[in-house]
C-alpha cells in the first residue's frame, strides 16, 4: 500500500514556547508534537533553526545529521496519516500524532493489524465511533477508578446499551446522540422497571454519558457533542440513613465468629435470607463488622479505609488522630482530621495498626454487609456509606460537634455538604437546647412574669429610649 499519498495534512517545524515541535495541521486543526529530547537539546544548544518557506534548515555543527533526523520525523508523520487514511479512517491531527508515537514505540504497526489494534484501544473515532464504544473507552481509560466506581459505571453502560437495543440503534454513533435521544433515554429509564427509578439515579447515568462525550470531543475522538448543553432538572434526594446507637452497640458487643441470629427485635423470616451466598457468621464476617464499626467512627468510605497506613496515624496532645487526604477530594487537598474515639482505637489496636488492617475485595465486603444488614432488619442496603452517615449523625446529635468541626473531621470542602449525610434530629435538639435554668411551665403566673420584659422591649423600639 502506498502510504505517501497526496493529502490535506500539513507538516511544519515550529518553535513553541521555546521548544521545537512538529506542527501537524489537518482541516485547520493543529496538534503539536515535540521532537525527541536528545535532538531538542542539540538544537537548543546550537541556537536553533532558520525557517525558509516551511522548509527546515539547521545551521551549525552536526547540521546534516540533525536535518536528516527532522526529515525522518516528517516522513513518519506522513506514514501514520497515510496508513490510517488508507484503511478507511479519516484521521485528525491528534490521531496522526498518537498513531505516529505508537509506531515509534512499537505499540502498533503500519498495516491493517496495527490500525485495528489502534482502534480497539479506543484511540480513534473519526466521527463514526459507536456511543457504547466511547463509553467503554471512557470507563477504562479516563481516570483510575476504584472497584466500586468501575462496576457502577459498567451498570450505566448496560443501561444505555439496553436502551439503544430497544430503539433499534445498538451501533448509534456517538456524535449522532442528540438531546432528543437523551430525552428518550430519560423516559425509558423512568419506565424500565417495576417501580420507577429515582431521578437522582437517572441523573448519575446522564452525568456519566455527558462526561464521556466531553472527553471524546476534547480528544477529537468525535466531531460533535450534541448533548453538551443538555440539562436534567430534578429534586435531589438526600439519603441520611444511619445506624442507631442501639444498633452500633449490638455490632460492638456481638461475637460474629459464632452463630448470632438476628438482632433483638428483628423478626426472623420464615424463608432463608435472600441475596449474596455468604455465611451469616464466621471469621470473615467478624472482620467485616470490625471494619464497618471503624467506618462509623472515622467517616471513611471503602476506598479511603482500604488506603489507611500507619503514616496517617499520630499521637498529639494525649489523643490519637488520623489525618488523610480523601481520594474523592484530593484535587482540593481536603484532609480528614479525626480525633479518634476509644471505639475506633480499639479496632485499630486489635489488628496491630492501620497498616495491618484487613484488606477485603470490594465485592466481598459489599456482599457481607448486605447479609449483615439483613440480620439487623435494616430497610435499606448496608454499605460503608451508611457508616459515613452514622459518623455525621453522631457528630451532630450525640457528641454535639459543630458543623465546622464535623466537616473538618469528615474531610469535606464545605459545611453545606453535611446535609447529604445527616440532619440534626431530636437527640441533637435535646442536647443543645437546655431549659434547666428556665424552670418548667407552671401556669399563667409564668406568662405574667414575662409580660413586663416584653412590654419593655416594645417600649424601647417605640420611643427610641
Amino acid at each position: 500500500m502506498n502510504t505517501n499519498i497526496k493529502s490535506p495534512i500539513k507538516l511544519l517545524f515550529w518553535k513553541l514556547e521555546g521548544d521545537v515541535t512538529l506542527r501537524i495541521t489537518i482541516d485547520g486543526v493543529v496538534a503539536n508534537m515535540k521532537i525527541p529530547k536528545n535532538l531538542r537539546d542539540q538544537i537548543s544548544y546550537m541556537h536553533g533553526l532558520n525557517w525558509m518557506g516551511g522548509k527546515e534548515l539547521y545551521q551549525g555543527p552536526g547540521a546534516m545529521k540533525i536535518n536528516a533526523a527532522l526529515w525522518e520525523m516528517k516522513q513518519g508523520a506522513k506514514v501514520a496519516y497515510g496508513t490510517l487514511n488508507g484503511y478507511g479512517v479519516s484521521p485528525s491531527s491528534k490521531m496522526v500524532k498518537e498513531f505516529y508515537r505508537g509506531l515509534e514505540k512499537g505499540l502498533y504497526s503500519d498495516d491493517s493489524k496495527g490500525v485495528a489494534k489502534y482502534l480497539k484501544q479506543g484511540r480513534l473515532v473519526g466521527g463514526k465511533r459507536a456511543l457504547i464504544d466511547l463509553l467503554k473507552w471512557y470507563k477504562d481509560n479516563s481516570v483510575r477508578l476504584e472497584p466500586g466506581t468501575k462496576s457502577t459505571r459498567q451498570t450505566y453502560i448496560n443501561n444505555i446499551e439496553k436502551f439503544l437495543a430497544t430503539v433499534g440503534k445498538p451501533e448509534l454513533p456517538a456524535d449522532s446522540f442528540n438531546r432528543a435521544m437523551m430525552k428518550r433515554f430519560v423516559d425509558w429509564m423512568r419506565n424500565k422497571g417495576k417501580k420507577p427509578l429515582k431521578d437522582s439515579y437517572i441523573n448519575e447515568n446522564i452525568v456519566f454519558i455527558k462526561s464521556a462525550m466531553k472527553e471524546g470531543y476534547d480528544r477529537e475522538f468525535i466531531h460533535e457533542n450534541l448533548i453538551a448543553n443538555f440539562a436534567f432538572k430534578f429534586t435531589r434526594d438526600v439519603h441520611t440513613d444511619h445506624l442507631t446507637i442501639d444498633q452500633l452497640q449490638w455490632l460492638r458487643s456481638t461475637d460474629f465468629t459464632k452463630p448470632t441470629g438476628f438482632m433483638p427485635g428483628v423478626e426472623e423470616p420464615l424463608e432463608p435470607l435472600k441475596g449474596p451466598a455468604v455465611p451469616c457468621y464466621g471469621e470473615k464476617m467478624q472482620v467485616v463488622v470490625d471494619l464497618m464499626i471503624l467506618c462509623c467512627y472515622t467517616a471513611f468510605h471503602y476506598c479511603d479505609r482500604e488506603g489507611l497506613q500507619d503514616e496517617h496515624y499520630s499521637f498529639w496532645r494525649n489523643n490519637y488522630w488520623i489525618e488523610k487526604v480523601r481520594r474523592k477530594t484530593k484535587r482540593h487537598k481536603a484532609k480528614a482530621m479525626i480525633k479518634l474515639r476509644p471505639e475506633a482505637i480499639a479496632i485499630i489496636e486489635k489488628y496491630g495498626g492501620l497498616s495491618n488492617l484487613p484488606r477485603l475485595p470490594y465485592r466481598t465486603n459489599a456482599n457481607y454487609l448486605i447479609k449483615l444488614g439483613q440480620l439487623m432488619g435494616l430497610p435499606y442496603t448496608l454499605t460503608t456509606g451508611i457508616g459515613r452517615n452514622t459518623f455525621a449523625y453522631q457528630c451532630l446529635n450525640i457528641w454535639g460537634h459543630s458543623l465546622g468541626v464535623t466537616a473538618t473531621m469528615m474531610g469535606l470542602k464545605s459545611v453545606n455538604t453535611i446535609c447529604k449525610y445527616a440532619e440534626v434530629e431530636k437527640e441533637g435538639v435535646d442536647r443543645e437546647v437546655n431549659y434547666e435554668n428556665v424552670g418548667l411551665y407552671s401556669g399563667p403566673q409564668v406568662v405574667q412574669q414575662c409580660k413586663p420584659v416584653v412590654h419593655g422591649i416594645f417600649r424601647v423600639f417605640r420611643t427610641g429610649a
